[in-house]
């Protein structure tokens, strides 16, 4: 810790440290108790401890304990972690606290979908997906053609968005229109997910993150929602 925040006072900087908290088993076993670290010897003394002291280091212990010996109710916990399910499957299913993913893979996955080259492709993509979807009943031969021609560059501009990410599955977190398995766990045992903490310093303590709303199949998608219609020239 000296070493990764430049400084020998690292402790100072936060309110409790826990070390070899031995997840996820720190959430389910109750029979763990704290222990005080002595930070020169590297040994535990094996008195009983009755509270979380700052500028303390304490080994093992279980979640009982600490929210016991904290008083923090789940509603005002915001857990980070850096694993979707040793760190933060148990803290939100169990206890109801709000949690935050390390994702240290987004920071690439970003850059790429942020790219001049994917917005080109995600646009054409969307925009060839709902003339199919709004001309497919159209019988007109001249129609039929310039359909197949749509179909044929729909399937380029999914072969290209996928291959930007990775030229063999795609992204991490999305297999075309869904979100991959790993996407899924993260979304239902994560509230926020970030590349890094550091992320957050650009954020006020008293900002509220507010999800973006998903359109299900049977709703109107009001992000985009294009009404095209065949009409004659005349």
């Amino acid at each position: 810790m000296t070493h990764a925040l430049g400084s020998p006072y690292w402790r100072d900087l936060f309110d409790i440290v826990i070390v070899q908290a031995m997840k996820p088993s720190f959430y389910s076993n109750s029979d763990r108790p704290f222990r005080l670290l002595n930070p020169r010897s590297m040994s535990q003394t094996w008195r009983p401890v009755s509270s979380l002291e700052r500028g303390q280091i304490y080994i093992q212990g279980n979640v009982g304990d600490f929210i016991s010996m904290t008083g923090l109710p789940g509603a005002r916990v915001l857990y980070f972690g850096d694993h979707v399910f040793s760190d933060l499957a148990d803290p939100i299913m169990q206890l109801g606290w709000k949690t935050g993913a390390i994702i240290p893979e987004l920071e690439a996955e970003m850059k790429k979908a942020f790219s001049p080259a994917a917005k080109r492709y995600l646009a054409e993509l969307l925009v060839l997906e709902n003339m199919l979807k709004n001309y497919q009943e159209h019988s007109r031969p001249e129609l039929v053609a310039v359909m197949e021609d749509w179909k044929q560059r729909r399937t380029e501009a999914r072969r290209h968005l996928k291959t930007m990410f990775n030229p063999r599955f795609g992204s991490v977190f999305r297999t075309e229109k869904s979100p991959t398995y790993f996407s899924l766990r993260l979304s239902a045992f994560a509230n926020l997910y970030t590349a890094s903490v550091d992320n957050l310093m650009n954020y006020s303590l008293d900002y509220t993150f507010i999800p973006r709303r998903t359109a299900l199949p049977h709703e109107p998608d009001l992000n985009f929602d294009l009404d095209i219609r065949l009409t004659d020239p005349d």
